[in-house]
């Protein structure tokens, strides 16, 4: 998990990083979310192609 701080490189970006250790932790639930997103993800190229058509 990787939270995004706007104008800030290398130390000044924290990541977190989880360890499944039990069934039903806060990892799992992450990774049920990564799950569900996934699929409905698109390429930054058809992002850019939307904008520029609009």
């Amino acid at each position: 998990m990787i939270p995004i701080l706007a104008r800030r490189v290398g130390n000044d970006s924290p990541m977190t990083q989880l360890r499944r250790l039990q069934d039903g932790s806060v990892f799992d639930r992450f990774a049920e979310r990564v799950d569900e997103l996934w699929p409905r993800g698109r390429s930054v190229g058809d992002l850019e192609v939307r904008h520029a058509e609009a």
